[in-house]
């Protein structure tokens, strides 16, 4: 009884006060803006794994994983990945010449559990102490061709001089 006689004097003490809105639309308002929060990480999260190669695994024409020697002129280059960077971080080839590129990473890299040749819309799995290699066109002199992880965390470069 007390409970409601104290809620009544209450009520008669503020009929000044201005009106308070229902506490029920901000509690929507939370959640709401929680909701949409959590679906905006889940698609990023999304697109993220997909970015990373997990769909785009097979081998595909002008880019060969697995393909070992290519074309008997072309020029043999290695890159490894390690601690998350490419090394050499800048390679130099000889521009007019096609080239057997052998990447391998050495330890876990998250994201960079593929390679992608950003200009030439390619991606490749790199797996972890397995030596992958591939046939790249020739470039030509001053032609620079950037690859890395799929969020472009760990990047590098081919320039032909």
């Amino acid at each position: 009884m007390t409970d409601s006689s104290s809620q009544s004097q209450d009520d008669a003490a503020c009929k000044d006060c201005p009106p308070q809105p229902p506490a029920a639309k901000s509690d929507n308002a939370m959640y709401f803006g929680v909701l949409a929060f959590l679906v905006l990480v889940g698609l990023t999260a999304s697109y993220a794994f997909y970015l990373n190669g997990a769909q785009n695994t097979a081998p595909q024409p002008g880019l060969l994983p697995g393909v070992g020697g290519g074309t008997p002129d072309a020029q043999d280059a290695e890159i490894r990945l390690e601690s998350f960077r490419y090394q050499p971080n800048v390679l130099q080839v000889q521009s007019g010449k096609p080239i057997h590129l052998t990447m391998t990473r050495v330890d876990e890299a998250g994201c960079a559990n593929s390679v992608v040749f950003y200009s030439l819309g390619k991606s490749a799995p790199l797996p972890k102490g397995q030596p992958v290699a591939f046939d790249l066109p020739s470039m030509q002199k001053g032609q620079t061709l950037e690859y890395g992880c799929s969020m472009r965390m760990a990047v590098g470069k081919i320039v032909a001089v």
